[in-house]
């Protein structure tokens, strides 16, 4: 077209090969046509290009479901839960946002229920246990698979006292419930809430050292950590 337009030619004259004249096309029109068939072509590639970005995107987001979901019980992973809590201790101390707490969730005597009646029931043990838990807690709660049997909850915009409550509502839930071929299940909590600037080791630990005074006093209780000290629920 550029060349056209630079030689300045008004009509073009069409013949086939052998010489017939097929007919005469002036500049205008043929830039019209030759446009035309531009515009169809790209806006065909643009439909190929929008449905292979629609892939893409799709792909993306079962990529990361299966990156950030445990394949066993289907809830988050640790990798989830530590980007989770990571993002939820950043707007608080940058924020200044709600106050938020979580909580450790342990099964009380899981190695047992794997020795005496086998490891697949053990499975089943654990994804009865979330299924459970999920319909327990809040939309905007978080839960996910630690390690093992051992889980954790997150609360946004949760004081420590309805953190314990809610968490001790999810205990009695659980031991309510009848898990097949073991019957009662209990589980031990050690519930934190967050402290302004305090580092995410330090809240995991806390939590982590609130569930072992669960565990050590008996099992199937909630045991509460704050700054220094841990306390019974």
């Amino acid at each position: 077209m550029d060349y056209l337009r630079e030689k300045r030619f008004k009509r073009i004259i069409v013949a086939a090969d052998d010489g017939t004249l097929l007919g005469m096309v002036n500049q205008r029109d043929l830039i019209d046509i030759s446009y035309a068939k531009w515009a169809n072509m790209l806006r065909e590639r643009a439909d190929e290009l929008g449905e292979l970005v629609r892939l893409l995107e799709r792909k993306t987001d079962n990529f990361r479901r299966i990156a950030e979901t445990d394949q066993l019980t289907h809830c988050f992973n640790r990798n989830k839960m530590d980007e989770a809590l990571a993002n939820e201790i950043n707007r608080f101390n940058r924020y200044n946002s709600a106050r938020f707490s979580a909580a450790f969730l342990d099964i009380d005597h899981f190695k047992t229920i794997n020795d005496v009646h086998g490891h697949l029931c053990g499975d089943h043990v654990l994804k009865q246990l979330v299924g459970v838990v999920q319909e327990s807690i809040r939309d905007v709660d978080l839960f996910a698979r630690w390690g093992g049997d051992e889980f954790i909850l997150l609360m946004p915009s949760s004081s420590l006292d309805n953190a314990v409550h809610q968490v001790e509502r999810i205990r009695q839930i659980v031991y309510a419930q009848h898990f097949e071929d073991v019957g009662a299940v209990s589980v031990s909590i050690g519930v934190a809430e967050y402290q302004k600037n305090e580092s995410q080791e330090s809240f995991i630990n806390r939590m982590d050292q609130a569930l072992y005074e669960a565990k050590y006093k008996g099992r199937n209780r909630v045991e509460v950590s704050q700054l220094g000290e841990v306390k019974s629920a």
